[in-house]
C-alpha cells in the first residue's frame, strides 16, 4: 500500500479546494503536472497566478467524445 505525505499531498489539495470555486475553471494543475503534457494538451491550460497557491494552469476542457456519450446515454 502506498502512503503520500508531505508537500505533494498539501499542494494537491489546494489546487484541488481551488477548481470550480465561485466561476473558477474546474481543472487546476501545477508546472510539473503540466510538463508532463503534450503540447496540444499544454495549449488548453491556461497560466495564472493565484495569491494563494501562486503560479497555476486552469482550464475548462470537455472531452466531447465523453460528454456526447454521457448525453446519449441519458437521452
Amino acid at each position: 500500500e502506498v502512503v503520500y505525505m508531505g508537500d505533494v499531498v498539501d499542494r494537491a489539495a489546494h489546487l484541488a479546494h481551488k477548481a470550480g470555486r465561485d466561476w473558477q475553471p474546474p481543472i487546476w494543475v501545477g508546472a510539473d503536472f503540466r510538463l508532463n503534457l503534450n503540447d496540444h494538451n499544454k495549449g488548453l491550460l491556461t497560466q495564472r497566478n493565484d495569491s494563494e497557491v501562486g503560479t497555476v494552469y486552469t482550464g475548462d476542457v470537455v472531452m466531447t467524445q465523453m460528454n456526447d456519450w454521457i448525453a446519449d446515454t441519458l437521452g
